[in-house]
């Protein structure tokens, strides 16, 4: 027994470490991203919102992490049930910031755009504006509730010889459940009472899952073509002649460039200042958008277009110049990036084939076991065999949070190439690398946020045998998910999330664009009338031409 407990006691040691492990990753993951995304000149500035959002990031990338930690702990002790407990609590935490706080902030942001309002009134019409969304999820889930009320759960599902978690469910029910656990298997469903508050998560879940479905099937197809797509489009050694032309090209570009600047600091300068070049300075060096943008909102769209483009090209630009000089040229990165893609990619057609073999299995149940297929859910299996293997279920609970964080990975990969769009085509609230805007920052990782709960429903859908028992499986797989009449949707909303994996992966294989070099030419051609400029690159000369009109 001695050995035992010392069994245990390093097993949760080990736990504990891992849980602290990937709340740091989670953490510095999202600070990268929000460096990586956001505007580089103004990362640093507005600190509340940027909390608020790595905060967001933060439970994005943390919460999946926990459900192998859950499993784990459920397998080394299944009578103990606090992790119920705790993913009540997270649940509600991240409704919270998903309906509240998230959106609260996105109001008063899209509120101080208009700079004639006053923090008083933002603040008033944010708050309403927050009470309404706040009030369309409760009237919802209060209409399911008394219209549905119950959860359609199969018999079979409690007469498992390894029922050990069946306490932690009769915490999630009205009424007791010893009429039906102790019989014979056979195939019937019950009718059990869930609370309010299953229906309010059920609500949540119902929705997020809505936007979970084709971001997470996008992002499967586009995380690793994307990878690969690196490779096929990189930039090509030129020849010293080529390479002179270009950059005589590009020169006059930026000269163009910088004269589409000084036109829109003279507008400014007229419409803001009355002449006041000075102030005008003064305001560009601090980043002042506020007072520089004053009642010019379409000179601020079109600042951001043009600096949002403009990066592209410098960037580009940047990497075409770098390959081309001895000392900087390193080629072997884009091969890390093809070996990246191609694991990546390993692991969407695994996952891809683990929802088809259950999707056929629900479309024509019976046809795997006709053949031999004990188990349909072979990525569980395989995570049992794991966990089983040794005393120390460390290598189920790795390899359970790999997928885990590659899911998420996936997801959040779709919400920033595909994004929010009005009728699929128009793009709002677009990120664009290192020129996202606080407020479309915001947006996006509220998408992000509001696919937490789907996300974990998907991750003990994905893994039903393996997560039976824990907290989270016993939320999200066995109340949530059963929730009457809705869970047909859960049931078949992966046939959705196939449909546009392989539309994605059809698209991008065929469509990956124009390499780098064949891109920057495009925007460096004479027949390019849209310029654009890099506001931060190009300070030096825009100051000296600004002193130079000044005088």
């Amino acid at each position: 027994s001695s050995f035992l407990l010392a069994d245990l006691t390093f097993s949760y040691v080990l736990l504990i470490i891992i849980a602290c492990a990937c709340l740091a990753l989670s953490v510095i993951s999202a600070i990268y991203v929000l460096v990586y995304w956001s505007v580089k000149e103004e990362v640093w500035r507005t600190l509340l919102p940027r909390i608020f959002i790595c905060i967001g990031l933060t439970l994005v990338y943390f919460i999946p992490l926990l459900i192998p930690v859950d499993v784990s702990l459920a397998y080394l002790a299944p009578e103990f049930t606090f992790m119920t407990v705790v993913w009540q609590v997270l649940t509600y935490g991240v409704m919270g910031f998903s309906v509240v706080v998230f959106p609260f902030v996105l109001f008063c942001m899209e509120q101080r755009l208009d700079h004639q309002k006053s923090w008083i009134a933002t603040t008033v019409c944010s708050t309403g504006q927050t009470l309404v969304a706040v009030g369309v999820i409760l009237l919802l889930s209060v209409i399911l509730y008394f219209g549905i009320q119950v959860a359609e759960i199969s018999v079979l599902t409690y007469t498992s010889p390894t029922v050990s978690g069946l306490d932690h469910a009769l915490s999630l029910v009205d009424q007791t459940l010893t009429n039906i656990v102790q019989t014979t298997p056979f195939n019937t469903n019950v009718d059990i009472p869930l609370s309010f508050t299953n229906f309010l998560i059920g609500t949540f879940s119902l929705l997020g899952s809505l936007f979970f479905t084709i971001f997470f099937g996008i992002g499967l197809a586009a995380l690793p073509i994307d990878w690969i797509n690196q490779f096929r489009k990189r930039p090509r050694v030129m020849s010293r002649s080529d390479l002179l032309k270009f950059r005589q090209k590009f020169a006059r570009k930026s000269d163009q460039l910088l004269k589409e600047v000084d036109e829109i600091y003279t507008k400014l300068s007229h419409a803001n200042y009355h002449g006041d070049k000075h102030a005008m300075i003064m305001d560009i060096e601090n980043n002042n958008r506020k007072q520089l943008f004053k009642k010019q909102s379409k000179l601020e769209k079109h600042y951001e277009i043009v600096s949002r483009e403009t990066r592209q090209i410098y960037d580009i630009y940047q990497e075409v110049i770098l390959m081309n000089q001895k000392e900087t040229a390193n080629p072997i990165k884009y091969f890390y990036k093809l070996a990246i893609g191609i694991l990546a990619l390993a692991f969407s057609l695994l996952i891809f084939i683990q929802l088809i073999v259950i999707m056929i299995d629900q479309f024509a149940s019976g046809i795997f076991s006709q053949i031999g297929m004990g188990d349909i859910y072979f990525l569980g299996a395989l995570l049992k065999y794991a966990q089983s293997a040794v005393s120390v279920p460390l290598i189920s609970t790795l390899l359970f949070a790999l997928i885990s964080l590659y899911t998420t990975f996936c997801f959040t990969k779709g919400v920033t190439k595909f994004g929010f769009r009005f009728i699929l085509f128009i793009p709002i609230h677009e990120m664009s690398i290192g020129a996202t805007e606080l407020n479309s920052f915001i947006f996006n990782v509220l998408l992000m946020s509001i696919g937490i709960l789907p996300e974990l429903q998907f991750l003990t859908f994905l893994f039903k045998d393996f997560s039976y028992g824990s907290g989270a499986g016993l939320l999200f797989s066995e109340a949530v998910s059963n929730i009457k009449y809705l869970k047909f949707w859960f049931d078949y909303y992966i046939v959705v999330m196939n449909i546009m994996f392989v539309i994605s992966l059809v698209y991008l294989m065929l469509c990956p664009g124009q390499d780098v070099h064949d891109s920057l030419q495009k925007m460096l051609s004479d027949e390019q009338l849209k310029v654009n400029t890099e506001i931060k690159k190009q300070n030096n000369q825009i100051k000296m031409r600004s002193v130079t009109y000044k005088e």
